[in-house]
């Protein structure tokens, strides 16, 4: 039943506290006994349920004729408050938002394994317009050997510019000398960077790192503005020392 699904939610309501209340709406004033029977729920455990909906503001008592009875508060009533509380909270969103920007957002960190976490971290990559990238060139081409997409083949096609700081083992990459990787690529030799062991990817607000651990692969993304534009510092200073 929907409406029972839909009162639980809006209001935090239990499921037989859904079912009295529709109960009532359905029976109007009544007694426990008559709850009861309806409802087929034993009078100790519904003195409890309407003792609740009174408490959540969604049921009322009156007496008559020396006996307590149960009613539902109006449908309309209870859309009026829902809207009411609404409001209230919209009133607090800004403050809310200015806090959440001065504690600052958390990274998102994501940690991959293997071929199919290696696929992962290059199609996240590959969604922007520009990387930068530095690490040992050991680590793209031991890539082409787990990897199910061709990494370099596939942000050729797509026309992604990748500027990069690696050590000279990429010169035997057989695109290496291709009009369009020319075209799309800057790149700067480091042999430091042959011995590090990572590669790392920074685009977008996000760096990945890839490496190569005791026959497995590992991959890392964080989404962090911070820690991105740390990265493109680091990389700015590999790029002014590296040669052509």
């Amino acid at each position: 039943m929907k409406e029972k699904e839909v009162l639980q939610k809006a209001f935090n309501l239990s499921e037989k506290e859904s079912i009295c209340y529709l109960k009532l709406l359905e029976l109007g004033e009544s007694s426990v006994q008559r709850i009861s029977k309806e409802t087929g729920i034993n009078r100790i455990t519904l003195y409890d349920i309407l003792n609740a909906l009174i408490k959540k503001g969604i049921a009322g008592t009156i007496i008559k004729e020396k006996v307590k009875h149960f009613y539902s508060v109006e449908p309309k009533e209870l859309l009026s408050r829902l809207k009411e509380d609404e409001k209230e909270f919209s009133s607090i969103v800004p403050e809310l938002e200015r806090k959440k920007a001065v504690l600052g957002e958390k990274p998102q960190i994501l940690l991959f394994e293997g071929k199919k976490g290696i696929d992962t971290v290059n199609n996240d990559v590959l969604k922007t317009k520009e990387i930068r990238a530095y690490g040992s060139f050991e680590i793209p081409k031991k890539m082409l050997e787990w990897q199910t997409i061709n990494f370099l083949k596939k942000r050729l096609d797509l026309e992604i510019k990748w500027k990069g700081v690696t050590d000279s083992s990429i010169k035997a990459n057989p695109l290496y000398m291709s009009e369009k990787y020319r075209r799309l690529t800057e790149l700067k030799i480091d042999d430091s960077l042959k011995d590090i062991g990572t590669w790392t990817y920074i685009y977008n607000n996000k760096v990945a790192v890839l490496s190569f651990n005791k026959e497995n692969f590992v991959g890392i993304i964080i989404e962090d503005e911070a820690l991105n534009k740390t990265q493109r510092l680091i990389f700015d200073k590999l790029w002014k020392q590296a040669k052509k």
